[in-house]
């Protein structure tokens, strides 16, 4: 029977959670302790419901019940680490990190809540969580994922929420900007790489200053992935002529493209083909680079014939007939 009584407390408990009834859930914070009675995970379980709720008495009273083993006790505190940091519940995420449980929270273990935080941002809320996360030693990097690469395809697939470039600006001034991922995608070829259309006038210009801030902090432009495609490549394939000029700008190496032209690869233009404007930026730096590479001595005569055939040729394909 109090088994079945405090099942109906706890439904009535999460009603409350949910609705934001302040005056139910304080009535419920001197009896949380009775709900022990539902099994040895009830005070965790609850746990997880109040940090998705924002509750940050109720978290703290919850956390202080806590009886379960020291790994377990820090087990269900990081769990509703991460449920508090995916919702955006900044103060939830500052109860945890304050409370005593949380001392023993290494830079790895933090990681988790960082990318849960990165991901789901929606309001000013996330940004706060993500800066108290890297205040307490979060890791950016960690495993075979980084916190600025997901913040980065948060930002180009999330168009709605301009929080995603101040957590991106945050994350690059504490990132290790040349980190990459398996397939070898630097933060730089995910800056170069996405965008937005012409329509979309808040965020046109924002992937240009995360490729110009990761220039600045460091960022080496001509890091190929696995496949060998560059952040130039990247620019030039999906016509993000703003930062195929900044990489040129920045000492970006134009040959890995010709090679690649050269090998038959071709760039893939996305949407029919190269913009008028990447032509008239791209079409010069070609065929001065042809030149360069026909004219550069020891390559051997019948290289630099095939080169010497083929300046034409790809400048037509790619960039219209020349004259």
């Amino acid at each position: 029977m109090a088994a079945l009584h405090w099942s109906m407390q706890r439904d009535r408990l999460y009603k409350a959670l949910e609705e934001g009834d302040a005056v139910v859930v304080a009535q419920f914070l001197p009896q949380l302790a009775k709900f022990r009675t539902l099994g040895p995970d009830a005070i965790a379980v609850i746990l997880e419901k109040a940090a998705a709720c924002g509750h940050e008495m109720m978290i703290t009273r919850l956390l202080d019940l806590d009886t379960s083993s020291a790994s377990e006790a820090e087990e269900h505190a990081l769990g509703a680490l991460c449920k508090a940091a995916t919702l955006g519940h900044l103060g939830a995420v500052l109860v945890i990190l304050d409370h005593a449980v949380a001392a023993s929270f290494d830079g790895k273990k933090l990681a988790g809540p960082l990318l849960h935080a990165v991901e789901h941002n929606k309001s000013q809320g996330y940004v706060d969580g993500v800066r108290s996360l890297l205040d307490r030693g979060a890791l950016i990097e960690c495993g075979s994922d980084s916190a600025l690469h997901r913040a980065l395809r948060e930002w180009y697939f999330r168009p709605r929420y301009s929080y995603s470039q101040e957590i991106v600006h945050l994350l690059i001034q504490r990132a290790n900007v040349n980190w990459t991922r398996a397939d070898g995608w630097s933060p730089l070829y995910l800056a170069c790489r996405g965008g937005a259309s012409a329509s979309d006038v808040p965020r046109v210009n924002a992937p240009v200053t995360f490729a110009r801030a990761l220039i600045q902090r460091g960022a080496l432009v001509d890091t190929p992935t696995s496949l060998g495609v560059t952040p130039l490549h990247a620019a030039i394939m999906y016509m993000r002529t703003d930062r195929a000029q900044l990489l040129l700008q920045s000492g970006a190496d134009i040959l890995p493209l010709l090679r690649r032209i050269s090998d038959n690869r071709g760039l893939y233009y996305r949407r029919g083909g190269p913009s008028p404007d990447m032509v008239a930026l791209l079409r010069p730096r070609v065929e001065a680079a042809l030149r360069d590479m026909i004219l550069e001595e020891g390559r051997g005569w019948r290289y630099i014939g095939e080169l010497a055939f083929l300046v034409p040729r790809i400048c037509e394909f790619y960039f219209g007939p020349c004259l």
